[in-house]
């Protein structure tokens, strides 16, 4: 046995040792190496780590029953960046496979692995580019091309090159011969037909002589030049029969397993994938013609035979043609080994017969499914669709399907899934028109789900839509806006529900405002007996919800204080091995947290009895003299100040809380009208307003609206009163031009035209350096066009530059303060910032905000952005930078992003750290980092409150500047969210 290993050590060595060979020219031996360290080295381990991923993008995606469910789970995940990392290393390990082992066998499979990971990650055009490259360099062709040229390749021995130089000369000797013999039979039929003419002109020469008249000239067909029929030498037929046989033997041979571990070319796989990758960017034509060259293949590797028909399932699902799923879905079924994909590409099948009207044929395919013993959760869900598709095919009533449902609520197993069973009880109070019970199994239904977001996002759903419906917009709003979050961006409901949900939020705000001016008004103008009344029943009421909060929170000891959505928990324990006691900061943690919840208790025992006892020591401690107040039903003029702060007081404040109520009033009409296309509401809003405020400044626009209203509903009565007073009261406004005058809208036009060509014609003169000309164009702008014309901040900064070129940088610096000051939020004021910095001045006038700060942000999409990371003052800068950087090693190792921290420190307050994260080209990609931190906050810092904006530079240095981040959480969601 000793010898036989010496001998192939000695084998080995010889073989690798042959240098006359080329690098991917190796012999037997070496290229067993090559296959055996590719293959169960990189590729393996890349492999692994695929399968991995797969797993968790599948587990962590969670099912929605309720919807059409897709036909690859890990491909609808929204958080690829969860295993970005893996896939990177993926890639590495094949990559460097592929440049080490060359002339292994598994470099194509290296290439498919390449892309399968980038697929994975969702970076579909770098998986096409891969997998481009792998078809046409890999395939049969290519690889048969290859073979060719290496036969052809250079010889190295004297006698080989002997016998090539042999062979190419008789290939020219051979050449010359075949076209010498093809010259001359040219000649000769070029004879012919000279000899012909010849003949021909002599006949018609005589004839004439003889005077008579010749006869017509005969068509004489030119016959077709004869392929020179050229014998060929046997020996050269012999050779090219061989070799034709060779192509051929070659060709079946790369189709086929080869190596000794009989390696199976990938190329058929790598077409399957790329057809993937072109379904998922909408190259539809593309995927179609590969999926129709594989499906005419005559030989697929069982693989790519299983695979096939789910892709191309995947492929109609996509286009959204659902009557093209069933047929190859039914072939995936008889095809595949995996029972969990049997029963869900038959759950699919169920729905889409659901989804048709097909009842009984989807109850007898739900059947199906729970015969196949799924999980247990598909299980449940086949069941509650059953009992649903045989109360829609008339095999059960109502009462019976309810029952049932409601006896699975019993059930331990179904401890889970509460939420889906008081669902489908709602869809079934629902169908019949009982809007009751419908919302009341709808808000079972919420109060049980807890962790199944997906069906949560239905509940909520349902219920906004019901409200909607009953125009009660305020409740529709809320529901809608907690339901989007719920729903996945590749839901082709998302763009409605999002845009739905935007006007709903406005109206909501409107309404709001409405009501409680309202209200404010109301009580501003009641006496002082009736106000000390009112507040001293807000007092009660306080007390009592005050009351009924302490001994909850008593009963209930594993309660926790309610977190905005972003900020993590700051009790985590950090290390498993360590005990938190030894941990003076867990501990000062700790205590804070508890103070926060429970307040300075005394070091008691029993401090949080679950009785009725905790109620009451609560009552001790409170105030005595509160109480006897509230008892005695009288209050102080300080909390009667205190309770009802915010109500206008003074003749001045009530009228500015008519002037926001009516404001709102009349904006809440045009939302009505313009964005919700609720003509009635918009009437019933609008009238409302001229009847409480007859005076008020939006007067003759809302008679515009209520004549458009008005026409549009078919009213053409009220349409003309509006109409008629719009040219009664405001003969000249905007609005009465608009409907009586058909020039008008072209005269506007033609003022903004010539507006916009007076602009660019002295822009021009600017450029080519004719100041004084501009100039005198410049002073006769508010003549033409008015002070108050669109395009002013642009003439003002031109006007400034203007100055400056024609009086020098006094001038340019004035005019250019003018401008960031008379200018705000424009574009021309970032501009003239921008020269000022430039020319090192500072803008005299401070930049207007609010809050604490001078300081306004502006949403600059394009522009180079920053992540900055707001920690809690308590925090360890130091671990959480850790944290942040692991964090960024894991999800996004190719940014290159660099970390730093500094202090904000407002006056007379805590140093608060931030960390701040460089750089993110865009909007877009900041954004796209700070929605990977909302789905894997685990991961980001963990032992602090923390707070997370995407900011720009300019916002970057105003924060620094003003040492606060105060109004950039309502301009970050305003405009980023």
């Amino acid at each position: 046995m000793r010898k036989i290993f010496v001998l192939a050590v000695i084998a080995f060595i010889i073989n690798a040792c042959v240098t006359q060979k080329k690098r991917n020219d190796v012999g037997k031996v070496k290229k067993a190496y090559h296959d055996v360290t590719a293959e169960f080295n990189g590729y393996f381990n890349a492999t692994e780590l695929y399968n991995a991923s797969v797993l968790s993008l599948t587990e962590q995606t969670p099912t929605n029953y309720s919807k059409l469910l897709p036909i690859y789970p890990y491909v609808a995940t929204e958080n690829p960046a969860a295993v970005a990392a893996d896939m990177d290393e993926a890639i590495k390990k094949v990559t460097l496979v592929a440049a080490l082992h060359g002339p292994s066998h598994w470099v194509d499979d290296c290439y498919l692995m390449a892309a399968k990971a980038q697929y994975l990650k969702q970076d579909y055009e770098s998986a096409e580019e891969t997998l481009e490259f792998l078809v046409s360099e890999f395939s049969p062709e290519a690889l048969l091309s290859k073979e060719k040229k290496k036969k052809r390749a250079k010889p190295t021995s004297k006698k080989e090159r002997q016998k090539v130089q042999k062979e190419k000369t008789k290939e020219r000797n051979e050449d010359k011969k075949e076209r010498e013999q093809t010259a001359k039979q040219k000649r000769k039929e070029y004879e012919k037909k000279r000899k012909q003419r010849n003949k021909e002109i002599k006949r018609q020469r005589n004839a004439k002589k003889k005077g008579k008249k010749p006869a017509p000239k005969p068509k004489v067909e030119t016959p077709a030049t004869p392929t020179p029929q050229i014998e060929v030498p046997k020996e050269e037929a012999d050779k090219k029969k061989k070799e034709a046989e060779d192509d051929a033997a070659n060709d079946i041979k790369l189709d086929e397993p080869t190596g000794p571990f009989k390696h199976k070319p990938i190329h058929q796989e790598g077409q399957l994938w790329l057809a993937r990758t072109y379904i998922e960017r909408d190259k539809f034509d593309q995927a179609a013609f590969l999926l129709r060259q594989l499906t005419a293949k005559d030989k697929l590797y069982p693989e790519v035979q299983k695979e096939l028909p789910v892709v191309m399932a995947h492929f109609a699902y996509m286009q959204k043609k659902y009557d093209e799923v069933a047929a190859p879905l039914e072939r995936a079924i008889d095809l595949a080994d995996n029972r969990k994909e049997k029963a869900r590409y038959t759950y699919i099948l169920a729905q889409l017969e659901e989804m048709s009207g097909n009842n009984a044929a989807a109850y007898a395919r739900y059947q199906e499914v729970v015969k196949m013993r799924p999980s247990y959760e598909m299980e449940f869900s086949a069941k509650v669709s059953m009992l649903l598709n045989k109360y829609n095919s008339g095999s059960a009533s109502r009462e019976e399907t309810v029952k049932t449902l409601e006896k699975m609520t019993k059930d331990e197993k179904n401890i889970d899934y509460l939420d889906r069973i008081y669902f489908a009880i709602a869809e079934l109070y629902l169908q019949a028109g009982d809007e009751t019970n419908g919302v009341k199994y709808l808000e079972l239904a919420l109060a049980q789900g807890t962790t199944n977001k997906a069906q949560q996002a239905e509940s909520l759903l349902k219920l906004a839509k019901i409200y909607f419906a009953k125009q009660d917009y305020v409740k529709a709003s809320e529901y809608y806006n907690q339901a989007l979050p719920g729903i996945s961006k590749s839901d082709e409901r998302y763009p409605e529900i999002e845009e739905l949900s935007g006007i709903l939020k406005e109206i909501a705000k409107e309404t709001n405002t409405v009501i409680l001016q309202d209200s404010l008004i109301r009580v501003g103008k009641m006496t002082p007996d009736e106000k000390r009344a009112l507040a001293f029943e807000a007092k009660k009421k306080q007390d009592e919800e005050r009351r009924q909060l302490a001994i909850d929170n008593a009963k209930n000891a594993k309660s926790t204080p309610r977190r905005r959505p972003g900020v993590t928990s700051t009790t985590q324990v950090q290390s498993k091995n360590a005990f938190w006691a030894y941990d003076d900061r867990s501990v000062k943690r700790g205590r804070k947290d508890f103070d926060k919840l429970w307040g300075d208790r005394p070091l008691t025992d029993n401090w949080r009895r679950q009785n009725a006892q905790a109620a009451e020591e609560f009552e001790l401690e409170e105030d005595e003299s509160d109480l006897d107040l509230a008892n005695s039903g009288r209050l102080s003029d300080e909390q009667v100040a205190t309770i009802l702060r915010g109500v206008p007081q003074s003749k001045t404040q009530i009228e500015a809380a008519e002037a926001q109520k009516y404001d709102a009033m009349f904006r809440l009409g045009k939302l009505y009208r313009e964005r919700l296309e609720n003509l009635d509401q918009a009437v019933e809003t609008l009238e409302k307003l001229l009847r409480e405020y007859p005076t008020t400044k939006n007067k003759a626009e809302a008679y515009y609206q209520l004549y458009l209203a008005h026409k549009d509903l078919g009213n053409r009565v009220n349409a003309q009163k509006y109409l008629d007073k719009l040219v009664e009261e405001f003969p000249e406004s905007p609005f009465t031009l608009i409907l009586t005058d058909p020039t008008y809208a072209e005269k506007i036009n033609s003022e903004e035209r010539n507006l916009n060509t007076f602009y660019d014609d002295t822009y021009q003169m600017f450029s080519k350096g004719d100041y004084q000309n501009v100039h005198n164009r410049l002073q006769q702008v508010n003549t033409k066009f008015g002070a108050d014309n669109p395009l002013k901040a642009r003439f003002a900064l031109l006007t400034a530059m203007t100055e400056g070129n024609l009086q020098g940088k006094d001038a340019y610096v004035r005019g250019l303060r003018e401008v960031v000051k008379n200018h705000p939020k424009t574009d021309e004021q970032k501009r003239a910032r921008e020269i000022l910095r430039l020319l090192g001045e500072r803008s005299s006038s401070p930049i207007p905000g609010g809050g604490n700060s001078d300081a306004t942000f502006k949403y600059e999409p394009e522009k180079l952005h920053y992540i900055i990371v707001v920690l809690d003052p308590a925090a360890s800068l130091t671990n959480s930078k850790v944290k942040v950087a692991e964090f960024n090693r894991k999800y996004h190792r190719s940014d290159n992003l660099r970390v730093s921290n500094i202090y904000l420190t407002p006056k007379d307050a805590e140093r608060v750290p931030l960390i701040v994260l460089r750089r993110f080209k865009n909007a877009e990609a900041a954004m796209k980092y700070y929605k990977n931190v909302q789905l894997n906050g685990t991961d980001f810092v963990q032992d602090s409150d923390y707070l997370i904006y995407p900011v720009t530079q300019d916002s970057y240095r105003q924060i620094m500047k003003t040492k606060s981040v105060e109004g950039y959480e309502s301009f970050f969601e305003e405009n980023y969210l």
